[in-house]
């Protein structure tokens, strides 16, 4: 090695070096592009979750909604099946109502053609 010039080294080592740059270099930026498309899938799935956690609170407002809907619907059923039962109860009084308004106009016509 003592009798191989420095220009000589270089021609020798020259490209062999130059090949290494160039490879570091290149994976270099393959690696700091990654880690660019790395924080930016992060910063997407962040917005993602945010979005979902968003939905789920929505779809738990729609669920809450729609159990306050079902007991108003009950209630209402309750109140139906009472009205119906009052209904039937006022049907057997005008039904009693229409036989004495009958009756009475029986009396009256006999009163009438006596």
């Amino acid at each position: 090695m003592d009798h191989v010039s420095f220009v000589a080294w270089l021609q020798i080592t020259g490209p062999t070096l130059a090949v290494a740059v160039f490879g570091f270099t290149l994976l270099w930026r393959s690696q700091q592009l990654m880690t660019g498309q790395l924080f930016e899938m992060n910063r997407t799935l962040g917005r993602l979750d945010g979005s979902i956690a968003g939905l789920d609170a929505r779809v738990e407002r729609m669920d809450a909604t729609v159990q306050r809907l079902d007991a108003t619907v009950q209630r209402l059923d309750g109140t139906v099946e009472r009205l119906g039962a009052r209904v039937e109860g006022l049907g057997h009084y005008v039904e009693r109502l229409g036989d004495a308004v009958e009756k009475l106009s029986e009396r009256v016509a006999r009163i009438g053609s006596a």
